[in-house]
């Protein structure tokens, strides 16, 4: 029979309830029955008294008839007179008592018709006396007393037989009571018995089954965590059945995920792997044979320090030993050794597991990136020295023309030369910016911290700028509240002056740029405020890319190069602040930036 396990459970539950039940019917049936005897008992005492009573009042009157024979019936009257209330009570509760047995019933029914008359007849002979009659009275009494000698007997026998009868059921009460008792004990251990018998059975017979199935379940548990083949399928349509079936869905599922992230990892173009406490190789993925020429096999078990450039091994072994207590983002960059004898530069991502006591480590190639940033840096030196210098010739020749020395220039030569000079300006500030971005980006470009006054740096920002402000009658204003950062002074007067000359280009003429700082949460909030046309919503977030301009013809329109928000950027985030900007089109914007308070 195919049962779930809650059904097994509701069955073992049922059957012991059903026994239960049985059990304390059983229970109820003879204690019932003992109740029952107990009345009987006490019903038969109160007959065995009432009935004693009653053979009594029958002797007593019996006796009271007697005397009145000798004639003293006053005395016999009244004796009579004490009684036979009582007696007639001790019939009719005997007769309520005998009721339900018709044998007994029958006694009374004897008895009662003649004590009634013999006390009828004393009474009348009392009430013939008082009337004068005492012949008839006499007579009465005589009868009475003859009556008694023949009915007393009689009566007591039948009341005795009564008496008898019910003395014998109250002696056997006793005994029946204690069968009974003896009974309801048979039936509690009985039933004690039966109920850890078949508590027992059925709970050996439910786990017998149950921690079979579980044993398979656990087992395949630890295959599956060893990576082997699971056992064979649970039968049944029970919970187990549909927890196996599960497990079985998720080992697949992750049999897949597994196969996949071996793929993955296999396939990675970058070296992964991981090392032991020791910095011990103990696995590597197949990257590593293509980058180094390496094979896994040769690897594995090896020191990692044993593939590293010897001049960069301290290096390596402090970041390595660094990277155990932080969880700093940093990466490690050194030269590793290939087996044909040639170095490559790798970049090394690193996290320590203190659980699994093992590194995990991500090493990216990037010679060739090497290669191409040496490139650049011979590029940018090229554009420094070749273009640079030539440029600042043409500069100072335009110079000696417009001076006159070479003789004087036309309208129309002179236009030109101006047209010519703003283009050479423009090719020395683009020059300018590049060299700055790329000291910036590589680190070459030092910074002079010192304690810095806000209101000074104001004050040069601005007359940097005032010439370009008064072609369009804008009007500067500035706050610095005296308030002192820790910044390199020239490299903030660069920032101002960008932020300045972006907000002057961008603002209506005859309107305010104001420069504000404040200090909030140990920093200082510096902030440009124009209230020129606004940068639309969707460009704010790259406003501050290289060559990003907000519309396309703002590189020529206003003679930017597109770098100056780039450099800006660069700068504050060398400050350890952040910059950024909050503009609403045809409003105007705010740059902002934040610095270190001193």
């Amino acid at each position: 029979m195919k049962l779930t396990i809650l059904q097994k459970g509701l069955l073992i539950v049922l059957l012991s309830v059903v026994l239960q039940i049985i059990c304390v019917g059983s229970l109820y049936f003879f204690n019932l029955e003992l109740d029952k005897e107990l009345i009987r008992q006490r019903h038969s005492a109160q007959i065995v008294h009432t009935a004693e009573a009653l053979v009594g009042d029958i002797f007593f009157t019996s006796s009271a008839t007697r005397m009145g024979r000798s004639f003293n019936a006053g005395e016999a009257v009244r004796a009579i007179q004490k009684v036979y209330p009582a007696t007639k009570e001790r019939l009719n509760l005997l007769r309520k008592l005998v009721a339900d047995n018709p044998e007994e019933l029958k006694i009374i029914n004897q008895v009662e018709p003649p004590l009634t008359d013999m006390g009828d007849t004393i009474f009348r002979a009392r009430d013939l006396a008082r009337a004068g009659e005492f012949e008839e009275a006499r007579r009465l009494l005589v009868k009475v007393a003859d009556d008694s000698k023949i009915y007393s007997p009689r009566l007591a026998d039948g009341v005795f037989t009564l008496l008898n009868k019910e003395k014998k059921i109250e002696e056997a009460s006793p005994l029946i009571q204690e069968d009974f008792r003896k009974k309801i004990q048979i039936a509690l251990v009985i039933t004690l018995g039966l109920n850890i018998a078949i508590a027992i059975f059925l709970t050996v017979m439910f786990n017998k089954g149950l921690a079979q199935r579980l044993r398979k379940l656990s087992d395949n548990v630890i295959r599956l965590a060893s990576n082997q083949p699971l056992g064979e399928r649970l039968k049944g349509t029970d919970e187990l059945a549909a927890l196996d079936s599960a497990f079985r869905d998720m080992a697949s599922a992750l049999s897949d995920a597994r196969e996949n992230e071996r793929a993955l990892v296999e396939n990675a173009r970058e070296v992964i792997c991981s090392l032991s406490a020791d910095l011990r190789f103990s696995s590597v993925n197949q990257a590593i044979e293509s980058l180094i020429g390496y094979e896994r096999e040769q690897l594995l078990g090896t020191r990692f320090v044993s593939i590293v450039d010897p001049i960069d091994i301290e290096e390596t072994l402090e970041y390595f030993e660094r990277a155990k207590t932080s969880d700093s983002d940093k990466m490690l960059e050194n030269r590793t050794l290939c087996k044909d004898g040639t170095t490559r530069n790798f970049e090394w991502s690193v996290r320590w597991s203190a659980e699994k006591q093992s590194y995990f480590c991500v090493a990216h190639d990037i010679t060739e990136a090497k290669r191409i940033e040496q490139m650049k840096q011979e590029f940018v030196a090229m554009v420094s020295h070749d273009l640079r210098s030539p440029l600042a010739s043409i500069q100072a020749f335009h110079e000696c023309l417009d001076r006159g020395i070479y003789g004087d220039l036309n309208g129309d030569g002179a236009k030109t030369l101006h047209s010519v000079d703003e283009s050479i300006n423009r090719l020395l500030n683009l020059i300018g910016d590049l060299l700055d971005v790329e000291k910036l980006e590589s680190g070459a470009l030092s910074l002079h911290l010192e304690s810095v006054l806000l209101d000074d740096v104001f004050q040069q920002s601005k007359f940097s700028v005032e010439e370009l402000a008064r072609k369009k009658e804008i009007k500067l204003t500035c706050s610095g509240g005296g308030v002192t950062v820790t910044a390199d002074s020239e490299r903030l007067v660069q920032v101002l002056v960008n932020l300045l000359s972006n907000a002057i280009k961008f603002s209506s003429e005859k309107t305010d740029v104001e420069m504000l700082a404040e200090k909030q949460d140990g920093q200082v909030l510096i902030q440009v405020v124009d209230h020129g046309r606004g940068i639309p919503a969707e460009q704010v977030a790259t406003v501050f890319d290289r060559f990003k301009q907000v519309e396309p013809g703002d590189s020529k329109n206003r003679q930017g190069s597109g770098l100056g928000l780039a450099i800006c950027k660069a700068i504050v985030e060398q400050h350890h602040g952040e910059i950024g900007v909050r503009s609403k089109v045809d409003e105007g914007s705010t740059f902002w930036f934040t610095l270190p308070c001193v």
